[in-house]
């Protein structure tokens, strides 16, 4: 399927495939570590003096993307035989860690959350990064592109109603299979981000998993502590949205609604990644 100019402007150069000239001139000045020193494995000090070895982070591969430790690496994800493809960004960081799934644009006419994960994606610097970040700023791309509300355009369906998907279904259907068979089975964490859609006026909240195992609810419960909004709702749906079906598979995740604020958004998803850091010896 082309590539309208649209979409093009606003996701910006997809060619990416290697870190930026500033991430390798840090890397052999001194600033940050070596490859070989993280392949022989660095001993850090947590705040109690305890000392940890980290070593370097493994490839990190979806569809026919790869990104390398220190590498973000842009392209597009195949959905079936349909002949889409959505954007997604692979971010490895340098050192080894969880990996995390950050989704904007299941409601297309979202913007704030299409926004908030298009400069998440320039902001992130992966030699700097612990763990790694598989994230997707627009996944309902022809509803972008026709301007619908909330629905694929192809069949009117909403994304976030009808996971598990249907590898043999309508558009919106295989697009929900496609998470369920190839991205949710790669990823450890998910922060699903969303604002108040075109008809919508909505005060910022998050939702958390309530229908998971206890361990998932917990560490769901832990990340949307992390925060700053006033509102949480644990959400008592197995499947049908993209989260809850994370959350049935073992993923813990938050749906994250941040009314006009990019800042809040992005950093809610920030604080929401190091929380779970925080929690991942526990969970």
């Amino acid at each position: 399927m082309p590539l309208p100019g649209t979409v093009r402007a606003l996701y910006g150069n997809l060619q990416e495939g290697s870190p930026g000239a500033s991430e390798c001139e840090r890397r052999s000045s001194g600033g940050l570590p070596s490859v070989s020193e993280y392949k022989k494995g660095l001993s850090l000090k947590d705040g109690a003096g305890k000392e940890t070895k980290v070593y370097m982070g493994k490839n990190l591969t979806l569809g026919e993307l790869t990104a390398k430790p220190g590498e973000k690496v842009s392209g597009w994800l195949h959905i079936a035989d349909s002949g889409l493809e959505i954007p997604v960004s692979l971010i490895c960081g340098m050192q080894d860690g969880p990996t995390v799934l950050v989704t904007g644009g299941i409601h297309n006419a979202e913007y704030v959350g299409i926004q908030a994960a298009i400069e998440l994606r320039e902001e992130l610097k992966p030699s700097q990064m612990r763990g790694k970040v598989i994230l997707f700023p627009l996944v309902n791309r022809t509803g972008f592109e026709h301007r619908t509300m909330s629905m694929v355009y192809e069949d009117g369906k909403n994304i976030n109603r009808e996971f598990p998907g249907d590898p043999s279904g309508t558009l919106t259907e295989q697009i929900c299979h496609t998470f369920v068979d190839k991205v949710f089975p790669q990823v450890d964490y998910y922060i699903d981000l969303h604002c108040g859609d075109g008809y919508e006026e909505l005060y910022p909240h998050v939702y958390t998993l309530g229908a998971a195992s206890p361990k998932v609810n917990q560490a769901s419960d832990a990340m949307a502590r992390a925060v700053n909004v006033k509102f949480r709702y644990p959400s008592q749906n197995p499947s049908g949205g993209s989260y809850n079906q994370a959350g049935s598979m073992g993923v813990p995740g938050i749906l994250l609604i941040q009314t006009v604020s990019l800042n809040v958004l992005k950093g809610g998803a920030v604080l929401s990644y190091c929380e779970l850091k925080e929690q991942e010896n526990s969970f």
